[in-house]
C-alpha cells in the first residue's frame, strides 16, 4: 500500500495524531497532481471548443479563394458576352461606314458633274448674252424686209 518515511503507528497514539496533523497541513503530491490534471484538461477542453467553433463559424482561406474564383468566372463570362456584342456592333458600324463612304463618293461625283455642267451652262449663257447684245446693236441698222424679198435675194 502506501509507504512513507514514517514507521507504522496506531491511529490512536499521540504520535499518529501528530503525523495526521502534519499531513493535513502540508498537501500531498497527489493533490497537486490532481490540480495540474484538472487545469490541463480544462485547457484542452477550451482548445477543443475553440477549434470546433472555428470550424463551424470561421471562414477558411479556401472558401475565400472559391468565392473569388466564382466572382472572376462571372466577370469573365459577362465580359465575354460584352465582347461578342461589341464585335457585332463593330461589324455593323463598319458596314454602315462602308455604305456611307460609298454614298459620299457617289454624291461627290454627282456634285463634280453638276459643277461642270453649271460652268458650261454659264459659258453658254454668257455667249448667248453677247450674241443678244450684238443683235440688239445691229438691229436698228437692219431694215425690215418681207420674207419674199429675203428669199429672192441671193446669198
Amino acid at each position: 500500500m502506501y509507504s512513507c518515511g514514517y514507521s507504522q503507528v496506531s491511529k490512536q497514539s499521540p504520535q499518529a495524531k501528530k503525523t495526521m496533523q502534519y499531513r493535513s497541513k502540508n498537501k500531498s503530491c497527489g493533490y497537486y497532481m490532481r490540480i495540474v490534471f484538472f487545469f490541463s484538461s480544462l485547457i484542452q477542453s477550451l482548445i477543443i471548443v475553440s477549434l470546433v467553433l472555428f470550424l463551424l463559424y470561421g471562414k477558411s482561406q479556401d472558401t475565400a479563394c472559391a468565392a473569388r474564383t466564382l466572382d472572376l468566372e462571372e466577370s469573365f463570362s459577362r465580359l465575354s458576352i460584352d465582347n461578342v456584342a461589341l464585335k457585332q456592333q463593330r461589324k455593323n458600324l463598319t458596314n454602315m461606314l462602308n455604305a456611307t463612304t460609298t454614298n459620299k463618293v457617289r454624291c461627290e461625283f454627282d456634285l463634280r458633274n453638276l459643277r461642270l455642267f453649271s460652268n458650261k451652262s454659264i459659258g453658254i449663257m454668257l455667249d448667248c448674252d453677247k450674241k443678244l447684245q450684238q443683235c440688239n446693236t445691229e438691229a436698228p441698222k437692219v431694215r425690215a424686209i418681207s420674207p419674199r424679198e429675203y428669199f429672192t435675194q441671193k446669198h
